[in-house]
């Protein structure tokens, strides 16, 4: 089931150019000084459902008022005098947790999120995923040049199919956040 994910994770960044800035928990931080050290992360949670395929996030800077019909307008063109900050795209067993935003200053911004379910048979989409990587010799371990050799492999097979996730059709909540030094400040759960 790992491999499955993993490669799931690896087609989905081959196919999807908008990911950048996927900030996962700060597990390589260094230790010299943890105990001194404040923490910047900010965790937003889209409370997405079970059986949710794929979530993206985005940060920006300020306050969006209203946000356009679908994430993919407000990535495009965001409103007037705002900036996107971060863009993070979390999928598989991930898509349920919230989001780590690291190095998040005190102030004004907004964030949002797309709540994505993925169309077509899963069921045969995972086990063409691990058949590819068992073609190419994956054993139990992740191997990051057999998971792309997996990839290209899946690439040229005529039947296999990558779900998709039609972001037009996931709607897009954001919401106002005021970062403070007040650590509760840096949890958002959207509704």
């Amino acid at each position: 089931m790992a491999r499955i994910l993993a490669l799931t994770a690896l087609l989905s960044l081959l196919s999807l150019p908008m990911v950048a800035g996927c900030d996962p928990d700060d597990a390589a931080a260094p230790t010299a000084d943890v105990h001194a050290r404040t923490d910047r992360t900010l965790k937003v949670d889209a409370r997405a459902p079970a059986g949710t395929s794929k979530v993206r996030f985005v940060l920006l800077s300020g306050d969006v008022g209203e946000a356009p019909a679908d994430i993919d307008a407000l990535t495009e063109d965001p409103p007037a005098g705002v900036t996107v900050l971060r863009r993070v795209l979390l999928g598989g067993v991930d898509a349920t947790r919230p989001a780590s935003l690291r190095d998040v200053d005190e102030g004004n911004y907004t964030v949002c999120a797309a709540v994505g379910l993925a169309s077509g048979s899963q069921a045969g989409y995972e086990a063409k995923v691990e058949a590819a990587y068992a073609a190419v010799g994956g054993g139990t371990e992740l191997d990051a040049d057999k998971l792309k050799a997996a990839a290209e492999l899946l690439k040229k097979d005529p039947e296999f199919v990558v779900t998709k996730t039609d972001w037009s059709a996931a709607p897009l909540r954001c919401q106002a956040v005021e970062v403070t030094a007040d650590p509760a400040s840096r949890q958002v759960t959207l509704e």
